[in-house]
């Protein structure tokens, strides 16, 4: 069998059993010898598209050099206010206590 062939195996099962949910991923194969490159959203989708392509037709190993990348959650950040109290004002005759002494 081709690496080519390979390759289009790899990539047919990983999209069946990800639900074509991956869409950054390159698959090259090297007498058989499967590279897997690209980032996944999860711990689960890095397990699933290297189960699917060590099933694939053909491959003889699968070297994975997939990242987890967590989707970034588009709400907007949460504003924290504060509020920055200016120290009391001392008058002109007030004694001032040093510390220490």
């Amino acid at each position: 069998m081709r690496d080519s062939e390979i390759e289009q195996w790899v990539l047919n099962e990983v999209r069946s059993m990800t639900d074509g949910r991956l869409r950054e991923l390159s698959v090259l194969s090297i007498n058989g010898v499967v590279n897997l490159r690209g980032t996944v959203r999860s711990r689960n989708q890095k397990d699933a598209a290297e189960m699917a392509a060590s099933g694939a037709k053909g491959v003889s190993a699968v070297i994975s050099h997939l990242q987890v990348v967590p989707r970034i959650s588009r709400k907007p950040p949460t504003v924290i206010k504060t509020q920055v109290t200016p120290p009391p004002a001392i008058s002109p005759g007030a004694k001032v206590a040093a510390l220490g002494t």
